[in-house]
């Protein structure tokens, strides 16, 4: 299945983590036109990410014929997919997909029979892609394979054989990395060569600047690019020792609150969301948080997100908090990351459409951040905060 995001197992998501430009750029129109087997019927997604936002459009499929428009602003690395599953178990079995690369202009996709065998003409990335899949095809190919062997033998994973496998996973993921990296070396005029680089995980710092701007200028001035070396300059902003960027925002009484009233103690402060994968979890360590830490000089200011959009998100947070959020001074920027611009909170702290929330910084009483990535998930992150306390 020619998927690299749904068949190894990289994270490509740094875009995603990055401060939203406010530059504005210009949108361009694509389009995609495709014929599969006559038999095909249904419908047909397109997944991608456009100006720091991930979209899932749909097309009827019908006798095998389909269509998408839309806009982009930068060329983006993109996924269709016939009739998905439902759900995991049914994902587990596999489903007809073929990746792509969204540029402007127009796109075909033809096949006498799936979409896993059509072939697809775009445009120079396209085309790089499809140069890319000969050469990382076999290796996909087997990396499939291993990773059903995984599964099987889970139940044995102080086995050989699980050990075998798992040391060949594990190589499969670093030759192909190594393939990309040299791919993205020799080709720094490339939409796709930049998407090769991008999506694995960088640190936010002088390096990462230092290989961006290897680039070519054509490629440093397109908004994904620009995110990078905002990032950069967000994580700088934001590090340990550095003030921690005041607000004032509305509590669920009306009330302004800055973040400033609270100097003289140690603040956590958590951006947030509700309604996401293991937010039970999240909501339980919150809670124990504030168990543990009340009485030492310790307060948590939580604002809230109103991220899938919810035509009644502002009732729907008053619901959580009133129940999960007991003892926190809760505040609401809910549209600030929903508009055509972030809000002055969500840019000051690298607040973005996806990818970056639940976020928790802890501050001294001085004002400055102490610790500017927790840990919300884990189990024992209460006591890691007590440590840090000041």
């Amino acid at each position: 299945m020619k998927n690299i995001t749904q068949r190894m197992t990289f994270v490509i998501s740094i875009i995603g983590s990055l401060l939203f430009n406010t530059q504005v750029f210009a949108q361009q129109v694509f389009t995609i036109t495709g014929q599969l087997g006559a038999n095909k019927q249904g419908k047909i997604f397109l997944q991608y990410k456009n100006n720091s936002r991930n979209y899932f459009d749909s097309s009827a499929v019908t006798n095998g014929k389909f269509a998408f428009q839309g806009e982009i602003i930068d060329p983006q690395y993109a996924t269709l997919m016939l009739n998905p599953p439902h759900n995991a178990e049914e994902a587990k079995r596999g489903f007809d997909s073929h990746d792509i690369f969204l540029e402007a202009g127009k796109i075909t996709v033809k096949s006498d029979s799936t979409l896993k065998a059509a072939s697809v003409d775009g445009g120079p990335g396209q085309k790089e892609l499809n140069k890319y899949f000969v050469n990382i095809t076999p290796i996909l190919n087997r990396y499939q394979v291993v990773r059903v062997k995984l599964s099987e033998l889970r139940e044995s994973k102080e086995s050989p054989e699980y050990k075998q496998y798992e040391t060949e996973y594990k190589d499969i993921n670093l030759k192909v990395r190594a393939m990309d990296s040299t791919y993205a070396a020799q080709n720094r005029d490339s939409y796709f060569g930049f998407f090769l680089w991008s999506k694995y995980f960088r640190k936010p710092d002088d390096n990462t600047l230092a290989d961006l701007n290897r680039f070519s200028k054509r490629i440093r001035e397109t908004q994904s690019a620009k995110l990078v070396a905002n990032k950069v300059e967000t994580a700088k902003r934001l590090a340990p020792g550095k003030p921690a960027p005041d607000f004032t925002l509305a509590d669920s009484s009306g009330k302004q609150v800055a973040l400033s009233s609270f100097k003289g103690k140690n603040v956590m402060l958590l951006f947030w969301f509700s309604n996401f994968m293991g937010f039970d979890q999240f909501a339980f360590n919150i809670g124990r948080i504030n168990r543990r830490l009340h009485d030492k000089n310790f307060i948590m200011v939580s604002v809230y997100y109103n991220y899938d959009k919810r035509q009644h998100g502002t009732e729907d947070w008053k619901q959580v908090i009133s129940s999960e959020f007991i003892n926190t001074v809760n505040l609401e920027d809910a549209e600030g990351i929903n508009g055509a611009k972030l809000s002055p909170t969500a840019k000051a702290y690298g607040i973005l459409p996806s990818g970056v929330l639940p976020l928790g910084l802890l501050i001294g009483p001085d004002g400055n951040i102490i610790e500017n990535r927790i840990n919300l998930f884990d189990a024992q992150v209460a006591l890691s905060l007590e440590k840090k306390l000041k």
